[in-house]
């Protein structure tokens, strides 16, 4: 009993992005934990990295999207607390520029093409997109290298993270 619940609490602790506006946990039978956001219910059952949220409502659970997100963190790598990165340092430009100008052909067009970019342009075009849009999502670097980790994969996303925090 003690050791499920316990990872349980240890992965809600470290991969929940929103854990201090957690406001309590309660222990359900051995295998399940209840946790209150705001005014609203969640259960967590299962172990990382396949726990199933729902939330609860009148008593009945239910999926939502905010079961899905929750979900989501919890099944996905721990959060990156990142205290002394600055955004705005030239470093961490010229960091996302060299990144991106190592990239694939095929993994720049696969940026444009998810995130709204000029997929229709030619490459050189598609590059200076994407480092300006790099540039723009460096302010916050959990969302930027999990959408590195998403479309160039896990190494590419590594390699980044090493270069950025040092």
């Amino acid at each position: 009993m003690f050791p499920l619940i316990t990872h349980t609490l240890q992965v809600i602790m470290t991969n929940l992005k929103d854990v201090r506006r957690v406001s309590d946990v309660s222990l359900i039978g051995n295998h399940a934990v209840r946790i209150k956001i705001g005014t609203t219910l969640f259960d967590i059952r299962g172990s990382y990295p396949m726990f199933v949220v729902h939330e609860i409502e009148g008593g009945c659970m239910r999926g939502s999207d905010a079961a899905r997100e929750i979900e989501k963190q919890l099944n996905g790598e721990p959060i990156i607390e990142v205290e002394d990165f600055d955004a705005h340092d030239p470093e961490v430009g010229d960091a996302l520029c060299d990144h991106v100008d190592s990239m694939r052909v095929q993994d720049v067009q696969n940026y444009s093409e998810s995130c709204g970019g000029p997929d229709l342009d030619p490459i050189d075009r598609q590059r200076t997109w994407l480092k300006a849009h790099f540039l723009h999502k460096a302010n916050n670097l959990p969302e930027l290298l999990e959408e590195v980790l998403s479309i160039e994969g896990k190494e590419r996303k590594n390699q980044l993270r090493k270069v950025l925090i040092k």
